[in-house]
This record gives C-alpha cells, sequence and structure tokens, in this order.
C-alpha cells in the first residue's frame, strides 16, 4: 500500500508543476567499413524486470532468475560488454522510480557499470572504456511527464551524478519511449530524447523498421522480426509463435543495413524484452546464438 502511494506521487509530481552464421559473410563484402577511427555507439534496451508471461513452455533465459541482484547486474554487464555494447538504456517506470528498493538497485547498477571490469587487464594498458547507461522512462500505459520535474527528481535520487550516465552533447541523457507525453523543457541540464518525435520509435508489431538513418544518426535493429500476429495475443495451442528467430539472420541483416547506412547511434532491441520476442540474452531456446552473430559483425567489419 505504500509503493502504490509513493507511486501515486510521483506520477503527479513529474506530470504536474511542482518540479544463425551461415551466408553471412558472404554478403558483408559489399557493406563499406566506417572511416578510419570511427565506431558507432552500440546500445541495446535492457530491463532490469523483464515481463516472462509471453514466453512458449520450455523458453526461458540461461540462467532462470527472478529479481535484480547484485549477481545478475554483474552476469548481465559482463555479458553485454563481451558482446561488443558500449552501453544500455535501462528501461524504467514511473513506478520504478517510487520504489526505493528500485532506485537503490538502479544506484548499484550504475555504480557497477562504471567499475573497471572483473579480470581486466593491469593499470598498465589503457583502461577500459566505461560502460554507459542512459535512463529510458518506459511507462506500461500512457503518461504525461513534464522533463523539468523527470530531471529534478532524478537528480535528487543522485541517479544522474554517476560515471556511467550516458552523455549526450555533454549533458546526461534522459529518453522516453512513445507512451509518453512530454512536456519540453528549454533550459534543460539534460539531453531528452523522445522516441517517435526526436528519435525514431522503436519498431514493434510486422512494422519492417528503418530504410533510413534517424535524427543524430540514430538506427534501431531487432534481434528478431514477427510474421504476423502479436505475441502478446499468442497462443501456443492453436498457433506457432509469430516471432521468427531465423537462426540469427534477421539480426544480423539489421547489423548490416545500420553499418552500411553509417549509423552513428545503433540501438538494439533488445538484451531481454520477452514480451515482444526479440531478445538476445542467452536463453533454452537459441542459447547464445544471437550473441555469436553480433560478435562475428562486428569483427567482420572491424569494430
Amino acid at each position: 500500500m505504500f509503493i502504490r502511494l509513493v507511486f501515486v506521487a510521483v506520477v503527479i509530481c513529474l506530470s504536474s508543476s511542482c518540479g544463425g552464421l551461415s551466408g553471412q559473410k558472404a554478403s558483408l563484402q559489399s557493406v563499406p567499413p566506417y572511416p578510419a577511427g570511427i565506431r558507432p555507439l552500440l546500445l541495446t534496451i535492457y530491463h532490469p524486470y523483464p515481463d516472462f508471461s509471453n514466453l512458449p513452455s520450455g523458453v526461458s533465459p540461461l540462467p532462470s532468475y527472478t529479481g535484480w541482484p547484485v549477481h545478475r547486474m554483474e552476469r548481465d554487464l559482463a555479458r553485454m560488454r563481451a558482446v561488443g555494447f558500449d552501453g544500455v538504456l535501462l528501461a524504467i517506470t514511473p513506478k520504478d522510480l517510487a520504489n526505493p528498493t528500485t532506485v537503490e538497485a538502479i544506484g548499484q547498477f550504475l555504480a557497477l557499470a562504471a567499475a573497471p571490469p572483473p579480470n581486466s587487464p593491469a593499470p598498465a594498458a589503457a583502461p577500459a572504456p566505461i560502460f554507459k547507461v542512459g535512463l529510458l522512462l518506459a511507462p506500461s500505459e500512457p503518461v504525461t511527464l513534464r522533463e523539468e520535474n523527470v530531471t529534478r527528481y532524478l537528480e535528487s535520487k543522485n541517479l544522474l551524478s554517476f560515471a556511467a550516465v550516458l552523455m549526450l552533447d555533454g549533458k546526461p541523457f534522459i529518453g522516453f519511449s512513445e507512451k509518453v507525453v512530454l512536456m519540453p523543457d528549454p533550459y534543460s541540464a539534460c539531453s531528452c530524447r523522445l522516441f517517435g518525435r526526436d528519435w525514431p520509435a522503436m519498431p514493434s508489431g510486422q512494422d519492417a523498421g528503418q530504410s533510413t538513418l534517424g535524427p543524430e544518426g540514430v538506427k534501431w535493429v531487432r534481434v528478431a522480426e514477427h510474421g504476423g500476429g502479436s505475441p502478446v495475443d499468442w497462443d501456443e495451442k492453436t498457433t506457432p509463435w509469430p516471432v521468427s528467430r531465423r537462426r540469427g539472420n534477421a539480426f544480423a541483416e539489421g547489423l548490416r543495413q545500420a553499418f552500411a547506412l553509417q549509423a552513428k547511434i545503433i540501438i538494439v532491441s533488445s538484451w531481454n524484452n520477452y514480451r515482444n520476442g526479440s531478445f538476445m540474452e542467452p536463453n533454452t531456446l537459441d542459447h547464445d546464438e544471437m550473441s555469436k552473430v553480433m560478435r562475428n559483425m562486428l569483427e567482420q567489419h572491424g569494430l
């Protein structure tokens, strides 16, 4: 009951005026490389509390988990670094920000992201780049938020002061999903980006995604594609799962297109959004196949 009341208070405050690898190598030959010394910023959508209710029987993460304990944070950070990501967009909701335990966990994740990776080389070598974390407000239902109030609230929780915070134009980045109606602040201390307005909307359903780069060179890439219907309405007793993994070929095609366009910011949907079926976290369906696809693509492009 207390958390529910705090959640309501936070929403009011934020919205009111109170403050598969085969066949890939041959097709890669025609893709022009990035100029020397240039590398895209590779991000993925990361859910601290993913929804597993939509998964087919027998499909689960490897290893399976509940909650967001520190050992899972450490494992996920190590895996995403190893795949080649530069950072994540951490998908959180106003309800998450109303929960003191979740706010504390977000701070722990930011601290871990800024720390040197375990078993990293001795300090004599160049230190590994800090893994970046951008906060993404992604509510499950439409909500109106004031940019100024969101910024002040995150600052009051010290969530914008960590070294791992993703910076854009010299300011902390805050993203907002398409379900947010955002009231702008022309003097904002943060670089706020609303999907569907400032950056391209996240592809969903049978949407083929972007054929060109969005503003600031942003390009979405999906791990899987929808063959029809919606995973939300999926019924394993009557229809096949409508999300096609294609042994990684759909993912490889998306990455190849992003590289060909020389995207500056590539956002992979997603690391662990099991609700929409486009996930690359190791799992019982295809294990670490999608991680291998991404590493293979980056290696062949010298990235």
